[in-house]
């Protein structure tokens, strides 16, 4: 399992020295081919304050598992939420469903995600990519380098996704990339 964008750390809402990081534990899942896959399957959060030990930080908490769910185990993002406090983090299952987990963060800790779904399946777990927002918030990007590029929009306020647009790159022998997007969020 491909390990890019599978840490995601952010300031906790409410707790000016304190950051949450959000990671996943991986284990063997049975394949429909037969045999089993490495798979991510349990999310987990740990805090830190920064102001403990005199400044140099502390773990206060440690792999508490906030849910369990097979996803693809990278591709995690974050946008602030509309009220310019909390977060969105969306997390993408794995490969041929076209699910995402949206987990709403607060002062009180991250919220049971919800899930997702869209009509378009991708096509493959062994593919490289990447996942952002666009800085106004206003759109979700994820680059897969075996299929192509999903376009998004995305509601600040609710957290729901929509208006999904697929765009095909031309065929190319080497298909490692990901995606950028520019400070006004125009390009």
């Amino acid at each position: 399992i491909s390990g890019q964008q599978s840490i995601l750390s952010l300031p906790f809402p409410g707790f000016p020295h304190q950051y949450i990081i959000f990671h996943t534990g991986i284990e063997n899942v049975p394949v429909p081919s037969g045999g089993t896959s490495a798979q991510a399957t349990k999310f987990y959060y740990t805090k830190v304050d920064m102001n403990a030990n005199a400044g140099t930080g502390a773990i206060i908490e440690k792999n508490i598992s906030f849910f369990s769910g097979i996803t693809a185990g990278k591709e995690m993002c974050a946008v602030k939420h509309s009220n310019g406090l909390d977060w969105w983090i969306l997390i993408p299952t794995r490969a041929n469903e076209n699910e995402y987990y949206i987990v709403y963060l607060t002062s009180s800790g991250p919220s049971q995600p919800i899930k997702q779904h869209f009509g378009f399946n991708t096509l493959s777990d062994y593919t490289q990519g990447q996942a952002l927002f666009t800085p106004d918030g206003k759109k979700f990007i994820r680059y897969r380098s075996n299929e192509g590029i999903y376009i998004f929009d995305f509601d600040r306020e609710t957290g729901m996704l929509s208006n999904m647009v697929f765009v095909d790159p031309p065929e190319i022998e080497i298909k490692y990339g990901g995606c950028a997007v520019s400070p006004n969020s125009r390009y």
